[in-house]
C-alpha cells in the first residue's frame, strides 16, 4: 500500500441506541454530580457565614481572613450553577 489506509463501510462507526442510551445515563450521572456539589457549596457558604458570626462575636476580625475564600467558592457556585442550567435545558 501506499501509507493510505483505506476504509470500508464496515468500519464506519454510526451511533446507536447503547451509545445514546450510555450518553444519557452520563448526562443525569452528571446532573446528579452537579446538584450534589451545587449542594455542597451552599452548605460551605452557610458554614463559612457562620463562622464569620462566631469571630465577629469573639472579636477576631483582624485574625481571620475568610473573603477571598468565601469568593473563591461564590465563583465556582456560578460556574457549577451554569453547567446546571446547561443540563437541565
Amino acid at each position: 500500500m501506499n501509507g493510505v489506509e483505506e476504509h470500508h463501510s464496515d468500519d464506519l462507526i454510526t451511533p446507536n441506541d447503547s451509545v445514546t442510551a450510555e450518553t444519557s445515563a452520563a448526562a443525569a450521572d452528571g446532573a446528579i454530580l452537579v446538584e450534589d456539589l451545587l449542594k455542597k457549596c451552599h452548605d460551605l457558604l452557610n458554614e463559612l457565614d457562620q463562622f464569620r458570626t462566631f469571630v465577629a462575636e469573639n472579636n477576631r476580625q483582624n485574625a481571620v481572613e475568610i473573603r477571598q475564600f468565601q469568593n473563591s467558592i461564590l465563583s465556582e457556585l456560578k460556574s457549577l450553577e451554569k453547567v446546571y442550567r446547561l443540563h437541565i435545558e
